[in-house]
């Protein structure tokens, strides 16, 4: 989406990724963060949401 979105914006496609196709791996070692690490707070709804907060969260503050 944020390659489409950033393309849209500059009327031509913007490769947002280091990769060869328009893929943000960071996305996908996101997703496995949270799954790994809030799998036990399934039971828990509030503690999962919270969980889920901050790990996108501290994820996105080091990688930028």
């Amino acid at each position: 989406m944020e390659t489409v979105l950033c393309s849209v914006r500059e009327r031509k496609f913007i490769d947002r990724g280091f990769l060869t196709d328009p893929v943000c791996p960071i996305y996908g070692v996101g997703m496995l963060l949270l799954i790994f690490c809030l799998s036990p707070l399934k039971a828990h709804l509030i503690l999962l949401f919270v969980g889920g907060i901050l790990c996108a969260s501290a994820l996105e503050y080091f990688t930028s």
